[in-house]
């Protein structure tokens, strides 16, 4: 693409998105900027003539991208943002509690040479495919796996469109290579794992959708069955929308009273009512730093009928909601704040538990490595599982 055409969508772009200024009904205030095709020129002709590489290597899609990027970026809120079109779909596959790709969980090897599959997502095209954690990707349709390549590995491994996608892999076992072809799918996720641990019930809460609350219950009802000494509720990493199903979730173990309140634009804070708790044995609620939105309203609620021990949440503890555009692409866009009980803002500072315990280095090396923490070396857990020994 030539320097000129790319200005001119340019120009394109910015004077659709003054109509989008006033489309939103922004306040007189912003009348007074615009868009300077004047400077923008002066730009492009800077950039062509002394940008270091070749403007024409940067695609089309990639300049406007930026732009739509940084016009929502404006707003100066964390969680409102622009999603090009696999985001986007990545997004709305999140929110479904399913996930969209290949099913491989990856980290670049040391040396630079290869990318390393630490995980393979049960029921993926690359489970069925017959990949297993400890084989290497050492080429992308053609395209070597080296330093000088990484940008273009990395945007083939995030691709989530219909085409066939050909890994090179070198197997663990015997270190054979083959090529293997995979198409992104769509995959249905659990919304929690669980197990028995030393008579303690053990759930990992994935994701939360429209049923959990009755599915958390289920499970309960089986520990309970077994005289567990109490349950631990692990929502590290969890991030929900879905307020409504947090509530159901409070309302099995908290009284009669307000779990949390939530407060929609200019509109009147919601509380969100309890009923009677279901459940009255020992609750151990483990968070980090990536428990965030809705997970959040579920920790602050818990916080007099749990012993809480991790690290601090996130602090963004904002509702928000796709918006799907014409071209494929969408927005995230923030739509109400959450608060205690109390009427304390949550998205102002994280929580923080009872208990603070960090991750050592061990477990830091390995979640680098892995993405994850296996049971055996979760510290956190071991901790928690001190609170029943008694």
């Amino acid at each position: 693409m030539k320097p000129a055409n790319l200005l001119k969508k340019v120009i394109l772009i910015t004077a659709s998105l003054g109509m989008i200024t006033l489309v939103v009904g922004c306040s007189s205030k912003s009348s007074s900027a615009y868009y300077s095709t004047s400077k923008l020129e002066m730009i492009n002709k800077y950039l062509s003539s002394g940008y270091l590489y070749d403007i024409d290597e940067i695609s089309e899609e990639e300049i406007t991208d930026s732009i739509y990027t940084s016009y929502v970026s404006g707003l100066e809120n964390s969680a409102t943002y622009y999603l090009g079109t696999d985001e986007f779909k990545q997004a709305e596959a999140t929110s479904q509690g399913n996930y969209l790709g290949v099913g491989l969980m990856m980290t670049w090897e040391a040396d630079g040479r290869s990318v390393l599959i630490t995980d393979v997502i049960p029921e993926s095209p690359a489970a069925k495919a017959g990949l297993k954690a400890g084989d290497h990707i050492i080429a992308i349709d053609g395209i070597e796996v080296v330093g000088a390549n990484q940008k273009e590995v990395l945007d083939k491994l995030a691709y989530t469109g219909e085409q066939s996608i050909s890994y090179k892999i070198k197997r663990s076992a015997d270190e054979k290579e083959e090529i293997i072809n995979l198409t992104a799918a769509l995959v249905p996720l659990d919304d929690l794992e669980y197990e028995m641990i030393n008579q303690v019930g053990y759930i990992k809460l994935e994701s939360i959708r429209n049923g959990t609350s009755e599915h958390l219950d289920q499970v309960i009802k089986e520990f309970e069955a077994q005289k567990i000494k109490g349950i631990i509720l692990d929502v590290r990493e969890l991030y929900t929308n879905n307020v409504d199903e947090v509530s159901k979730m409070c309302d099995l173990f908290l009284d009669e009273g307000i779990a949390f309140k939530l407060k929609h634009g200019k509109s009147d804070i919601q509380g969100f009512e309890m009923s009677s708790g279901k459940y009255d044995q020992k609750v151990v609620l483990l968070t980090d730093r990536y428990t965030r939105g809705g997970a959040e309203a579920f920790v602050s609620a818990m916080q007099d009928v749990a012993i809480q021990m991790g690290t601090d949440t996130y602090g963004l503890a904002y509702v928000s909601e796709l918006v799907a555009l014409e071209d494929g692409s969408g927005l995230n866009v923030a739509t109400g704040v959450l608060y205690d009980k109390f009427g304390k803002q949550l998205s102002d500072k994280g929580i923080e538990p009872d208990e603070m315990v960090f991750m050592t280095e061990q477990e830091k090396v390995e979640y680098i490595e892995k993405g994850s923490i296996s049971k055996e070396n979760d510290s956190l857990l071991k901790k928690a599982l001190e609170q029943f020994s008694n």
